[in-house]
């Protein structure tokens, strides 16, 4: 992901490890205007509200309501998406390998389903197997520690020392809705 400025950031951007090749045109992967008061961050889980047509944080009621789920490519205040009015975004569905940083505390263990966080917008959490849609499926937790030759933290370092958190949840894109018999 392109960096932009001396940003320092608190969690590291959205990392898509398998899948996803942004110069070809057959990839899942779109562009909505956001909420303006939603302050998107890379990484974070969205979905697209279908009631006023804008991308914004999801949570467990949003998407049990139907509202397709993405993963937001950019933060929104990216000048890309400033000046677009669109946000990039991976759809849910395309079966992509992910790490993103936005995720409620816990355990997740190789192939636990998961969902939208209730507690959290824009938050990934685990699957509460009551029939609602889930997002995906976990391979495990990771831990990075700041360093700029990594590629995730961008030629600036981007990364904090002071209050950076290098934990991500690496995932496996995978929209389901057909989950119990809630």
């Amino acid at each position: 992901m392109p960096t932009f400025g001396t940003i320092k950031r608190a969690k590291p951007r959205i990392r898509v490890r398998k899948g996803y090749s942004p110069v070809e045109p057959s990839n899942l992967h779109e562009a909505y205007t956001p909420d303006s008061d939603a302050d998107i961050k890379s990484g974070m889980l969205l979905v697209l509200d279908n009631s006023v047509d804008l991308l914004k944080k999801a949570t467990a009621a949003l998407l049990a309501a139907g509202n397709r789920p993405y993963f937001a490519l950019e933060d929104q205040s990216a000048p890309d998406v400033s000046a677009s009015g669109k946000l990039p975004v991976i759809v849910c569905n395309g079966n992509f390998e992910v790490e993103t940083a936005f995720f409620d505390a816990g355990s997740y263990a190789n192939g636990d389903l998961l969902g939208a966080s209730a507690a959290n917008a824009g938050n990934v959490a685990a699957h509460p197997d009551n029939g609602t849609p889930s997002v995906g499926s976990a391979k495990g937790i990771r831990s990075w520690a700041p360093d700029a030759t990594r590629p995730n933290y961008g030629i600036n370092n981007e990364a904090d020392p002071a209050t950076f958190n290098g934990d991500v949840l690496a995932l496996y894109t995978e929209h389901r809705v057909d989950l119990g018999d809630a």
